[in-house]
């Protein structure tokens, strides 16, 4: 799935950012040796959800990839996460990640 477009990004709430080095983003994460959780609603990024718990995922991103487009994601999603999604419940996805100056520099989940 895309989970970022290349080069310069305006989110719907108007924040900015710049995919400058998907190259970088996929180096990190395969360094990192684990799958990136999906879940819902934000809750891994909202402390209270993650210390009060239990915080689903979704599915997992297994593999990343990139190319003129941006970064794109191999997702492996739960049952649950597929069922809804085939009943329109969830139809975007917002992915978390790291900045600095503008640049995404990691992706979380």
């Amino acid at each position: 799935m895309h989970l970022l477009p290349a080069g310069h990004i305006v989110a719907r709430d108007g924040r900015q950012f710049d995919l400058l080095d998907a190259g970088a983003l996929i180096l990190d994460f395969q360094g990192r040796g684990v799958d990136l959780p999906i879940d819902y609603e934000h809750q891994i990024d909202a402390p209270t959800a993650r210390l009060n718990g239990p915080v689903p995922a979704a599915g997992w991103i297994k593999e990343l990839s990139h190319d003129e487009n941006g970064l794109w994601g191999r997702v492996e999603w739960t049952a649950t996460a597929g069922e809804m999604i085939a009943r329109k419940e969830y139809r975007d996805v917002s992915p978390s990640f790291m900045h600095a100056a503008g640049q995404i520099v990691r992706l979380n989940g």
